[in-house]
């Protein structure tokens, strides 16, 4: 019993070794890799780039709403305010 034991604990000890030193592929140099999350988009990030569509780019707008928005909502977080904003832009336009 022991020495299956002992067996299994260097088995697992060289898979250890074996996944920390592997390579993803040709060209990688190993090392940190970042998170997934890194890798998506944050909710500001989503709204901006919707807002920007709908305004042609018009990043003066887009920040002068979002200042305009954070005096009548204080502690709502930029990602917040720019959905408000986004919405308020598409109700409007609607109408039109």
């Amino acid at each position: 019993m022991t020495t299956a034991l002992v067996l299994i604990v260097i088995s697992l000890a060289g898979v250890g070794v074996l996944l920390l030193t592997r390579r993803s592929g040709p060209g990688h140099s190993g090392g940190f890799r970042p998170p997934a999350r890194r890798m998506m988009k944050t909710d500001e990030e989503v709204w901006l780039r919707r807002l920007l569509t709908l305004t042609r780019g018009n990043r003066g707008a887009i920040e002068r709403a979002v200042t305009a928005k954070r005096r009548k909502f204080p502690r709502a977080t930029r990602a917040e305010l720019l959905e408000m904003i986004h919405d308020e832009y598409r109700r409007d336009h609607a109408r039109d």
